[in-house]
């Protein structure tokens, strides 16, 4: 009998037994005429052997030669039995084309889904960071508390003059310039980076130079390095611009480098300056804490020993500078980590998992399909059997008959998977807007290839064994019934399968309704205020022109009173952070009521600066106390509010309203702190995200602490645009200062929907994939019931013609249903028990055992099967009893 898989090494064997046998054969021929010439047989089988030469050498030489003609002969072999059973597959297909067609599409359900998702898991985790070694590159971060923070100057400079692990180690501080000369006023991304900024990436400008040592030292006259993106779009590719001078927030700033396409960091960076340190900065601003801090390891040294010897630093600094650094440590990141972040790395895995589950899903109808047919083709393979066709070459047919279907229905998921990665691109959430083009490249067509080929085996395999079964001359020739043995068992194989379906479908489902439930609650939770009908948008002055901080509160002053005349506007305010902005500034309380607080126990609420109308603009209720007002300005009674958290926070036993607090900050007022009385009490609002708990506030007028950068708010009447605001706007900004960019201008709602975009990526795939996934299944049902119902319609009917009602005909065959759906229903509210504790992260005020979750999904989806089974099951009822005995 021919093999499946022919042995190599079984060749190898009988071509080195042939050999032997012909040298030996030669050998004893020549012994043999010797011996007939009057030799005597030792003789002639000695001089016959010196005859011959060095027999190992000659058997050598005829095993390569004979090994080589087999392997020519096997390969020859093989590519015409590969190729015979190509074209067989393809008639095949051609031949059934409802059937291709069915089992295309739902391959390319699954193979599509699963390169779309693969693209997006690529690119933010796979796909390698656009610098050398990057893989050694890591963010330096300070501990305090099992919270995460960013450095400080001297802890910085500390970091990295005491350690001996980095080769190069970086700050970055990262905030909008405003960039004028080249047209209308731009804000430009950018960054203020230390002197090895660029040695830690390993990237030189692709023009020019990098930042030497004198422009590194403060109070050096400023320079700047240029992306590629803003060189090209600014400055019209200008190779003569390195050494010009631009104006760069009022100042005149010398180009010294272009930086080659593709680098930008931190992320959206156009443009990047100089960050140096007075003596003033690195003895004061221990605990300011606002720089990003990347290193690269040196070689020979890996993260755990980094992470040990900057560690110990901390521990000295710790002990050594006890009121801003007690308690404080350092932790390490790989720099991929630090891009991503760890909920959205889990929520990618989570969205693989699923594809990959909707896949075996796909796979498991499309054997469902072929069991079905090769039931059907049981007399055709026996007869192919008895013209001399092995079992082993059938199975060999059918397997890549299933694997030209996978492939087939693998190029139309990848058309669908590239239709997939644009609205992908247009969903995905900020935190994956860092990874950079999500595409269909070499390595996701590759992907899809090999999942293509690798699910044409996974849902060929056991029809394949099946054919091997049923290809037996005495199961298939001499059997006339359709429930004979080999049929009974692709039956139970077929509804095993559908069960595997149906669990399966069960832990997309209870993931995908945890997620809605989660959305849901989080789109519900109270705000603290209004977002619709708000429009945004950042200001930043410039020192140049601003260089006094009553000059900072002079202008926004007098922006907010003309934004106030505008029509349609009903108020207008400035603030240092607006809601659901992501971005935090925390400052200790030094003192209550007069009384100083040990630095150990000093709380740090977050510090918000506004300007009068803030609370009007974004509908935040003042709860107890007043708001801020016009009297609250320099050189009146300092005011401050507080939210309810900062109230219980601060003034646990009592009203907050009257007392005095003092925090750790100058803002611009010399040597005296920042504070006041409490005035009062607003609601709470969520600052960071909608899924993050509000924080403790302290609001302080802007006109008593005035800052330079202000994200504006603007309230327009009820049924208007806030957008069709925005030229308005920037007529206002303009007449005030032509000079001046508007940064973000957005109304609040966007912001408000970038808030939960991340939860809504996940929810919207989970809930897309988890469709599909029943889908397939109760297909499967349907498809399994029909072809119990066709494989026992002669049962049917003789038993019909006994007696048996109709109604226990339907209950019959519902009951065989029935067996599938509850094993199913049951081994995947098992396994979903176990999995979904994986999303416990992803979810927001939702348990992952939700019981009311594990109740109703496997009610819909136990009634929406028997629904599919019952169509099947209803056609049972009207078999006609003589039609059916005829018909056998």
């Amino acid at each position: 009998m021919k093999r499946l898989f022919r042995l190599p090494w079984r060749s190898d064997r009988r071509i080195d037994a042939d050999v032997d046998d012909e040298l030996r054969f030669h050998l004893d021929a020549r012994v043999a005429d010797l011996v007939a010439a009057g030799a005597a047989p030792e003789v002639a089988r000695a001089r016959a052997k010196r005859e011959f030469g060095d027999l190992d050498d000659a058997r050598r030489y005829l095993r390569a030669m004979d090994r080589s003609i087999e392997h020519e002969r096997r390969q020859r072999e093989t590519m015409r039995e590969l190729w015979r059973d190509i074209t067989y597959g393809l008639r095949k297909m051609r031949a059934a084309p409802a059937f291709t067609a069915t089992a295309i599409a739902t391959i390319a359900l699954g193979i599509g889904a699963n390169t779309a998702v693969f693209s997006v898991v690529y690119a933010a985790l796979l796909r390698p960071l656009p610098y050398p070694d990057a893989d050694r590159i890591v963010s330096v971060m300070a501990e305090f508390r099992g919270e995460r923070w960013v450095a400080s100057p001297p802890d910085f400079t500390d970091w990295r003059a005491q350690s001996r692990s980095f080769s190069a180690m970086a700050a970055i501080n990262a905030y909008p310039r405003t960039l004028t000369g080249v047209g209308d006023p731009q804000a430009v991304p950018a960054a203020s980076v230390t002197g090895d900024f660029f040695a830690v990436f390993g990237v030189a400008p692709a023009l020019g130079r990098a930042f030497d040592a004198d422009e590194m030292t403060f109070g050096h006259a400023p320079t700047v390095v240029l992306s590629d993106g803003l060189w090209r779009r600014a400055f019209g590719s200008r190779r003569d611009i390195v050494g010009q001078s631009i104006q760069l927030d009022g100042k005149t700033v010398r180009v010294v480098g272009v930086m080659p396409a593709g680098f930008a960091f931190p992320t959206r960076a156009q443009l990047w300056t100089p960050l140096a340190f007075s003596a003033n900065d690195l003895a004061t601003q221990r605990g300011a804490h606002y720089l990003e801090v990347v290193a690269r390891l040196r070689p020979g040294v890996d993260a755990e020993a980094a992470a040990r010897d900057v560690g110990a630093v901390a521990a000295r600094l710790s002990a050594a500078f006890p009121r801003t650094n007690k308690g404080h440590s350092t932790a390490l990141l790989a720099l991929r980590d630090t891009l991503i972040g760890a909920t959205p790395r889990r929520a990618l895995l989570v969205l693989l998992g699923a594809v990959a589950l909707v896949t075996l899903i796909a796979c498991a109808n499309v054997a469902n399909l072929l069991l079905a047919r090769g039931a059907a083709r049981r007399h055709e393979l026996a007869v192919r059997v008895a013209l001399g066709a092995s079992p082993g070459s059938l199975v060999r047919t059918a397997l890549t008959e299933s694997v030209l279907l996978a492939l087939f229905g693998g190029a139309v998921g990848l058309a669908l998977g590239a239709l997939a990665v644009r609205g992908l691109t247009v969903l995905r959430p900020a935190a994956l807007q860092g990874v950079g083009s999500i595409s269909i490249d070499f390595v996701v067509v590759a992907f899809t290839l090999g999942a293509s080929v690798v699910t044409g085996f996974v849902f060929g395999i056991v029809p394949a064994a099946q054919t091997m079964r049923a290809a037996g001359l005495h199961a298939a020739l001499q059997s006339s019934s359709r429930t004979d043995t080999a049929g009974m068992r692709a039956g139970h194989m077929r509804t095993t399968l559908v069960a595997a379906e149906l669990a399966l479908s069960v832990l997309l489902l209870v993931g995908a309704a945890l997620m809605i439930k989660s959305f849901v609650r989080l789109q519900n939770v109270p705000r603290g205020f209004d977002p619709r009908g708000v429009l945004t948008f950042g200001v930043s002055l410039t020192d140049a022109r601003y260089p006094k901080p009553s000059d900072a509160a002079a202008f926004y002053q007098s922006l907010t009173a003309q934004l106030d005349s505008l029509p349609d506007v009903e108020a207008s305010a400035g603030m240092s952070i607006i809601p659901l902005d992501g971005d935090g500034f925390q400052i200790s309380v030094m003192s209550l009521d007069g009384q100083p607080i040990p630095d150990a126990d000093q709380p740090s609420p977050q510090i918000r600066l506004v300007t009068p109308a803030a609370f009007r603009a974004l509908g935040i209720r003042v709860l107890r106390g007043r708001s801020l007002g016009e009297d609250d300005r320099a050189g009146q009674p300092r005011a401050v509010l507080v939210n309810e958290r900062a109230a219980h926070l601060l003034w646990p036993s009592g009203d907050a309203l009257g007392h005095r607090l003092e925090i750790g900050t100058k803002f611009g007022l010399g040597g005296e702190r920042a504070g006041g009385e409490v005035v009062g009490i607003v609601a709470d609002v969520h600052d960071e995200a909608l899924g993050a708990p509000p924080q403790p506030t302290v609001y302080l007028a802007h006109a008593q602490f005035p800052v330079s950068d202000l994200t504006a708010v603007v309230r327009v009447r009820d049924g208007v645009d806030p957008l069709r605001l925005v030229p308005a706007v920037r007529s206002v900004v303009k007449r005030l200062d032509a000079q001046l960019p508007l940064n973000n201008v957005q109304p609040m709602t966007r912001i408000e929907s970038a808030s939960v975009a991340q939860p809504r990526f996940v929810t919207l795939l989970l809930a897309s994939f988890a469709f599909i996934a029943m889908a397939l299944a109760i297909v499967g049902v349907y498809g399994v019931m029909a072809y119990l119902v066709g494989q026992r319609t002669r049962e049917f009917g003789i038993r019909i013609a006994l007696g048996a009602s109709r109604r226990a005909i339907t209950a019959s065959t519902l009951g065989r249903a029935a067996k599938p759906i509850v094993l199913g229903l049951g081994v995947g509210m098992a396994g979903a028990a176990l999995l979904t504790r994986t999303m416990q992260r992803l979810l927001y005020d939702v348990q992952p055992t939700d019981p009311a979750t594990f109740l109703a999904v496997p009610c819909v989806l136990a009634t929406v099967a028997l629904v599919a089974a019952y169509v099947p099951a209803r056609r049972a009822r009207e078999v006609d009893p003589v039609i059916a005995l005829r018909g056998d």
